[in-house]
């Protein structure tokens, strides 16, 4: 592994892990900005540019609260906060009409968003140089066109399409080419031990 990825660490700091995220779309690059400040993450995507395709995506108060801390930018993204919801039957006859006040009752706003417009402030988060974000650690790499043929966690080792073979400490990612389609991770034994 590269001098990169295999940082010593000091008595108060654990090692820098290299961390290989498979898939660059929302829960790929969120991953990304939360781990770029102590770890050196590169995102892994089949596709050849940053295409996210959906509609619209509404995110809870809770939700905004953390992306709010990860410098998460709701103009960039044009998200329109929650005022009010109404509601109608098959009939179309209107049931019930509630005035939302979220900020008041949750602290935060509901918010509704483009995805692709998500996923493009998700991957900014992930990708911007950590002066621009006024953080540590550096940013995300993500290698577009990379698609992963096989991954083993035992090992932590992914092979792209290209026969190209990745180590990393901690693998994640959903992919129907895993032998368990769900988060996939994995530690190596570079965590100190006591």
């Amino acid at each position: 592994m590269s001098s990169r990825h295999c940082n010593s660490a000091t008595m108060n700091s654990p090692p820098r892990l290299q961390v290989a995220i498979v898939g660059g779309g929302l829960a790929g690059t969120l991953a990304a900005r939360v781990l770029r400040e102590h770890h050196d993450v590169t995102i892994y995507e089949r596709g050849k540019t940053a295409i996210e395709v959906g509609a619209a995506i509404n995110i809870g108060p809770n939700g905004v609260k953390i992306l709010e801390q990860l410098g998460f930018d709701r103009t960039r993204v044009g998200s329109l906060p929650v005022g009010r919801t109404l509601t109608w039957n098959k009939q179309g006859e209107l049931k019930l009409e509630s005035d939302m006040k979220c900020v008041e009752e949750y602290g935060a706003d509901w918010l509704f968003n483009h995805r692709a417009d998500l996923r493009d402030e998700f991957l900014r988060l992930a990708t911007a140089s950590s002066d621009d974000l006024k953080i540590g650690g550096a940013p995300a790499i993500i290698r577009y066109g990379a698609e992963v043929v096989n991954v083993d966690v035992d090992q932590g080792v992914l092979t792209l399409a290209s026969g190209e073979v990745i180590t990393a400490h901690l693998i994640i990612g959903k992919c129907p080419r895993f032998r368990f389609p769900s988060v996939k991770i994995l530690f190596s034994n570079l965590l100190p031990t006591k």
